[in-house]
């Protein structure tokens, strides 16, 4: 039995909601939060929610401006990792090993902070371009 709300016409948009997961804009922003996961990894994607948005799923995050803040980031992360694959890609991998050695810098798949990514691509980048 359906109980009566407020909203006679249905839930948050009236027409097309699809069950009680209806598409609202603080839904959208959550799930494409949630799909960044993949993108970046498990430890990153973590470690952003945690610095930015101070909690540990997007949907606990209130202010729809710091969700968009956390998204940004969350992209952000994802172009650096795209152009660190790249770079990785035109130079000897034990050159990028001698790299993260003088950066003090994990190995490549436990990155998990965005200063230290940008470092590491920021100096790979410059070897590369020696290179050619």
């Amino acid at each position: 039995m359906s109980r009566p709300s407020k909203d006679c016409e249905g839930n948050e948009q009236a027409g097309s909601t699809d069950g009680p997961a209806a598409t609202t804009p603080d839904n959208e922003l959550d799930q494409r939060i949630l799909d960044m996961e993949k993108a970046v990894g498990t430890a990153f994607y973590r470690n952003i929610l945690r610095e930015y948005g101070r909690v540990n799923q997007p949907k606990l995050i209130r202010d729809a401006a710091l969700k968009q803040k956390v998204l940004q980031m969350l992209e952000a992360v994802a172009r650096w990792i795209d152009r660190l694959e790249a770079v990785t890609k035109r130079i000897d991998p034990s050159t990028v090993e001698d790299m993260l050695a003088k950066l003090q810098a994990p190995p490549l798949g436990q990155i998990a902070d965005i200063r230290t990514l940008q470092r590491i691509v920021v100096g790979l980048e410059e070897l590369a371009g020696t290179n050619h």
